[in-house]
């Protein structure tokens, strides 16, 4: 569906089921009109320009002024991981802003009862320019749900709350922010090739943090596996995997390639495995 908030471009909120894990993946997808030019997929190489000068320290309500370290940032709670990529837009000190951004916002919450780190949904918020941070550091995040921003030229944190399993289960997730190198992974349309012969394509998104509507091959559902498709968080050195009761997956990505194997724990017809190789 398409919202429109004011003051803004129109952003598309999009949810897509896996009902055979029983997850769901919600894309956020917005942009503002900052004057600032679009983003590649490699957003956080976008941040490697000359440092900022100290008109453009942070000046938080209470504490020292600082200056943000610029490129990736990652953390996780409860074995749920989140990641953006920060990055210097001079056009913003113009509008009175530190010149700052953010994008690629990728965070992971609870979707079973009780909260387990193997069902998840993933959110992501992205979009062709970067979105503003505030005077004091905070983020710019309220209408997505989440709140949080910059403590200091290291450390930040993003909050964002939780509701699964049909409201059985709530709470608020805190996580911990901090800066890091991560690996090059190219987005776009990637196309995966099983060693059954199954081929099929899926997304990489949000500067290769996330590998959205993975098709599952048929073979392991024959074995007593899961149908449908599956979306993985991509770590901060290109690893993406998953452990159910009835689906492992393990998957590494590069800039243009992946490799990876999938099998189906305890399946009836012995111990299925497929490896997975996957390019761009």
């Amino acid at each position: 569906m398409v919202e429109h908030s004011p003051g803004h471009k129109p952003w598309r909120r999009r949810i897509v089921m896996v009902a055979a894990l029983a997850t769901f993946a919600l894309v956020l997808v917005g942009s503002t009109s900052t004057g600032a030019k679009p983003l590649s997929s490699g957003t956080a190489r976008a941040a490697k320009a000359k440092p900022p000068a100290a008109k453009a320290l942070i000046r938080p309500a209470h504490g020292n002024p600082y200056v943000p370290t610029l490129g990736d940032w990652e953390g996780k709670v409860n074995g749920f991981p989140a990641s953006f990529a920060l990055l210097s837009v001079p056009q913003f000190h113009q509008l009175g802003r530190p010149p700052y951004g953010f994008t690629d916002v990728v965070a992971l919450r609870p979707a079973s009862c009780p909260p387990s780190s193997v069902r998840y949904s993933e959110e992501t918020i992205t979009g062709r320019r970067p979105a503003m941070v505030r005077r004091g550091g905070s983020f710019t995040l309220e209408r997505f749900g989440f709140s949080g921003g910059l403590r200091g030229a290291s450390s930040a944190v993003v909050m964002g709350s939780y509701t699964s399993s049909g409201g059985r289960c709530s709470g608020r997730l805190v996580w911990q922010m901090h800066p890091a190198k991560r690996a090059r992974v190219l987005d776009g349309t990637w196309r995966a090739h099983f060693s059954d012969g199954e081929s099929s394509t899926f997304d990489v998104q949000a500067g290769g943090r996330l590998a959205a509507r993975i098709a599952l091959p048929s073979r392991l559902h024959g074995c007593g596996g899961p149908t449908g498709a599956l979306d993985l968080f991509i770590g901060a050195r290109g690893n993406a995997a998953i452990n159910q009761a009835k689906l492992s997956v393990g998957v590494h990505f590069a800039e243009r390639s992946a490799t990876g194997n999938l099998s189906v724990p305890g399946a009836s017809c012995g111990h299925p495995s497929l490896t997975m190789t996957a390019s761009r």
